[in-house]
């Protein structure tokens, strides 16, 4: 009798063994999500630059905070302050809204884009409503910090040649 209890447990013992190396059918589970700038689709940086103009103490500060809608999209609202000597103290505060079409290069860690946008400004000569358009490139310096360069040409609705000037900036983003 213990010889056949040995048995009969060396026989389901083996056998469980065998069934390890059966194929299975159920399916192969998913990868781990790799934590990337994709799954941090909100963002807030701020930046500084020239304007360019004819004397050198024309510049710009500024803010922005937007939402990446898609690796090829975005969409942000800006504040700039731009100080601008050559029109006899013109100063102007201007927010923009811009939207942001992109082409991530996963590869060097850069993406460029263009954006256009519309917005108000307020100024020492004129308040009303504004337009930009321009281009940047953005670097992935780290999983959550973007260093951005970029140029946009502000310019009021109505022509006027006090009302427009373009701005060189450098920034820096932070994704959440």
């Amino acid at each position: 009798m213990f010889k056949s209890i040995i048995t009969l447990a060396a026989i389901v013992a083996s056998s469980a063994a065998f069934a390890t190396d059966l194929p299975s059918k159920m399916a192969p589970s998913a990868p781990a999500p790799v934590a990337s700038s994709a799954n941090l689709p909100y963002f807030v940086g701020v930046r500084g630059g020239d304007l360019y103009k004819n004397e050198v103490n024309n510049w710009t500060v500024g803010g922005n905070a937007g939402y990446e809608v898609n690796k090829f999209a975005r969409v942000e609202f800006g504040y700039d302050r731009l100080n601008n000597k050559d029109y006899k103290m013109f100063n102007s505060d201007v927010v923009t809204g811009n939207v942001i079409a992109q082409i991530p290069l996963n590869l060097y860690n850069i993406t460029p884009y263009v954006l256009a946008g519309v917005g108000y400004g307020w100024s020492d000569y004129k308040n009303g409503p504004m337009y930009n358009f321009g281009g940047g490139i953005r670097y992935n310096f780290a999983k959550n910090i973007e260093l951005d360069g970029r140029y946009r040409h502000l310019a009021g609705m109505k022509k006027d040649k006090y009302t427009s000037t373009d701005a060189f900036t450098l920034g820096v983003n932070y994704k959440f």
